[in-house]
């Protein structure tokens, strides 16, 4: 989109996004996190409902960068975030900087970027730690190898909500619809 550098569509499939994303459901520990109750604070600062503002959006050097600023409404914190896009053969790469802007008053609940696929990607195959969850107190426990999985596998039923379905050092992921057409996206070396 000329007007906001999103990207729409790749490989025939609509997409939405990539924007950068702060929030996620909060779990038990965000509710009493060493005493401190997380979760009011990140809502009282509207985490939960932040404006994306357009700053500027360049075509350069068949480059295309978009500028934004990311914020809670009417505060003083917020990100600055840089967007590079560009060819590199039949690939699109994305290089992408987020630059708190303030002093942040406490952990936020992510820092990552969001990308919507389509419903009809329901499959996952990636090259990373797996086959199940990685995270610092998990990962030992995961191997670096090829899997695959549908997206709802992905997902643990904990008895109470917590963060889950993280892989970690991911080298590149295929989504894809079951008929082998899909989107791969690799990391530089790894996200």
């Amino acid at each position: 989109d000329s007007r906001t550098g999103d990207l729409e569509c790749l490989g025939g499939y609509e997409l939405a996004g990539p924007r950068l994303d702060l929030w996620r459901a909060p779990i038990d520990n965000e509710r009493n996190f060493h005493g401190v109750a997380l979760e009011p604070e990140w809502r009282a600062l509207g985490l939960d409902r932040v404006t994306r503002r357009i700053e500027a959006v360049n075509v350069d050097n068949q480059e295309l960068t978009v500028v934004t600023r990311v914020a809670p409404a009417a505060s003083r914190v917020g990100f600055t975030t840089e967007l590079r896009w560009s060819l590199e053969g039949s690939s699109l790469r994305l290089q992408f900087t987020a630059t708190p802007d303030g002093e942040w008053p406490f952990p936020l609940p992510r820092i990552g970027l969001r990308l919507a696929l389509p419903a009809s990607l329901a499959n996952v195959g990636w090259f990373g730690l797996g086959p199940g969850e990685s995270y610092p107190d998990s990962r030992r426990a995961a191997r670096v190898s090829r899997y695959r999985s549908s997206l709802d596998d992905l997902q643990t039923p904990y008895v109470y909500p917590q963060e889950n379905g993280h892989r970690s050092d991911v080298r590149w992921v295929e989504f894809d619809d079951g008929t082998g057409r899909g989107i791969r996206i690799e990391g530089s070396p790894w996200f």
